[in-house]
């Protein structure tokens, strides 16, 4: 989205906040360079919400992690630090209504888990179980939807928009993007695909998503005029890949 309108996972980036680092990406024998923003507190984000870890892994199979990265049975341990306490239990509800995934608290010998904390700068979360206390921030001015979309990436899945095969299935028109934020819509190129391309996946990215001119597409749908973007809940594919992650 451009300035014009704000949502707390598609803050826009400015030029001053990007940076190289090399990590490692699955299916990559050595470690490779991709560029990032810094946000707040030394967090590096990759596709605009992504918290990723400098010299770390991050790893992407398709449009979601391999197993070594799911929690354990499903459940997630949490540790609640927002005053939006309310929000985020919408939000887990959603998620335990429609799949295995489950929320409790972290048992005393427990050291990984999911802290939920405030963020005046936008929401985010590293992808799957990356060990430790990892963070999401939920954006002071979020939905449920957003929400829903951040717990998402915390269970597992990435970017519906940045697929291998999103090319047979949407276009992207990089002169539209507002600079410089062309990074949120690479191409993963790794792994195996998780599911048919999903349109209506809540983790896709909406069509004016950091558009320069948000009354023109950045994001068309082939064939044209589907709707994308949707931060209502789950979609039916959504429910389906986190079925084949947790059965």
């Amino acid at each position: 989205m451009g300035e014009n309108r704000v949502s707390g996972e598609l803050r826009p980036l400015h030029v001053e906040q990007l940076r190289t680092v090399r990590t490692k990406l699955y299916a990559h024998l050595d470690p490779i360079f991709v560029r990032v923003a810094e946000a707040e507190e030394g967090l590096l984000l990759f596709e605009g919400d992504i918290a990723v870890r400098e010299a770390g892994e991050l790893v992407l199979e398709a449009n979601a992690v391999p197993s070594n990265f799911l929690w354990s049975g499903g459940e997630i341990p949490f540790v609640m630090e927002t005053a939006q306490t309310a929000l985020v239990e919408a939000a887990m509800a959603h998620w335990e209504q429609h799949t295995n995934v489950r929320f409790r608290s972290p048992q005393s010998n427990e050291t990984s888990f999911v802290v939920f904390r405030p963020s005046a700068n936008g929401s985010n979360s590293e992808v799957g179980r990356r060990g430790g206390a990892q963070v999401v921030n939920v954006f002071n001015g979020a939905d449920v939807g957003e929400v829903i979309h951040e717990i998402g990436h915390a269970v597992g899945l990435w970017h519906e928009h940045t697929r291998r095969d999103r090319d047979t299935h949407i276009t992207i028109d990089p002169l539209n993007i507002l600079f410089p934020n062309a990074i949120q819509f690479a191409i993963q190129q790794d792994g195996v695909l998780l599911g048919a391309y999903d349109f209506d996946s809540i983790m896709h990215y909406p069509a004016d998503a950091y558009a320069l001119d948000p009354s023109l597409p950045v994001i068309t749908t082939i064939p044209a005029g589907i709707p994308i973007g949707q931060r209502n809940g789950l979609s039916a594919g959504d429910i389906a890949a986190v079925a084949t992650l947790y059965p």
